[in-house]
């Protein structure tokens, strides 16, 4: 909320041959000024908001760096839409992960590694066919407090358990896959594919087809089921756009939702995740910065990170603020056959 000295001394601050904004960051701001509810009233003029709008004023929700970024993505989304797969074909989707595990030597040293994982999944067209996922370590990992000769000499406390050093591959109809059960169940359990619901992070054509394509009433969908927190709005949103049966008209509408998140600022126009760079859209809280990974040119979600931002303790104990803790790129696209990536 601008107070009125805020808001003088930004209409006072406005050159005329200041660039006006691009479109989709006019659009942002406009919809911000309609939304915002000043401390005094004011005649928006259409010369007033236009004078405004040239003038880049901040504006409730994200700012306007993140707002561009998101406008960009949305119009590229729609205008480069993902393939479907045909008859026999599959919805493929690749995770690379790497999360931080961490534990203490016998004498106390914090050691802490980022261990990566891939895991594909090949979703049949028909949805109720056969699926199959491999997942595994794929045996890189960086050290980010400690090494490979302190946990041995000291132990690594169960850090390195070679058991959890194995791929597999599992198959099963509709997604239902031996020995993979959620604690407690689910409200799909025992339902035919084709009635299955799923949420936010395992969504199903059902959930999907549910969801508003209004950003306004999008957005307030997922603050209520992230219960008001922002960075798991983020994590919600990212399930969506993670996944691949998610419509072009739908990642533009989480995209343009995504704008009404208070805080969300670019904070990385350069992040490489799995050897592509796009731009990084993060909220801080508490000691973590939590980012979504936009390619802004082709509209396509890259994947997200957390990153510290303050001296680690605890489980993040020896680590230096800007390290990254976690992250996770994903690779949408279409396969042919089932253990097959695709070819591009």
């Amino acid at each position: 909320m601008w107070t009125d000295t805020e808001l003088d001394d930004a209409l006072t601050a406005l050159h005329k041959e200041v660039k006006p904004p691009s479109v989709d960051v006019r659009a942002a701001l406009m919809v911000a000024c309609n939304e915002a509810k000043p401390r005094r009233r004011y005649a928006w003029t259409a010369a007033a908001v236009a004078a405004v709008t040239v003038g880049v004023l901040a504006m409730p929700g994200a700012p306007t760096a993140a707002a561009g970024a998101l406008g960009a993505a949305a119009a590229q989304v729609l205008a480069n839409p993902e393939p479907l797969p045909g008859p026999g074909q599959f919805f493929y989707t690749a995770t690379r992960e790497s999360g931080l595990a961490s534990s203490m030597t016998s004498t106390g040293k914090p050691l802490s590694v980022l261990q990566e994982s891939m895991t594909q999944l090949w979703v049949p067209s028909d949805r109720s066919a056969e699926w199959t996922v491999r997942s595994g370590p794929t045996g890189a990992r960086k050290w980010l407090a400690g090494n490979e000769d302190l946990a041995r000499r000291e132990g690594d406390g169960g850090l390195l358990d070679p058991r959890a050093n194995r791929e597999r591959v599992q198959r099963g109809p509709c997604g239902d896959f031996p020995d993979q059960h959620e604690l407690g169940g689910t409200p799909d359990d025992g339902k035919p594919c084709g009635e299955r619901y799923g949420h936010w992070e395992a969504p199903t054509p059902r959930f999907l087809a549910d969801l508003p394509r209004d950003p306004d009433a999008l957005y307030e969908r997922l603050s209520k089921d992230a219960k008001g927190r922002g960075a798991d709005v983020l994590r919600l949103a990212a399930g969506v756009l993670r996944a691949a049966e998610t419509s072009a008209e739908l990642r533009a509408a989480v995209y343009r939702a995504l704008v009404k998140l208070p805080g969300l600022d670019v904070t990385d126009n350069t992040a490489n995740l799995d050897g592509r760079k796009g731009t990084a859209l993060g909220l801080t809280e508490n000691n973590l910065r939590d980012e979504v990974i936009v390619d802004t040119v082709s509209g396509r979600y890259i994947g997200r990170r957390s990153v510290l931002v303050q001296p680690g303790t605890g489980y993040w104990a020896g680590l230096h603020p800007g390290t990254v803790v976690e992250f996770t790129a994903v690779t949408l696209g279409v396969a042919s056959n089932a253990d097959t990536p695709p070819a591009n």
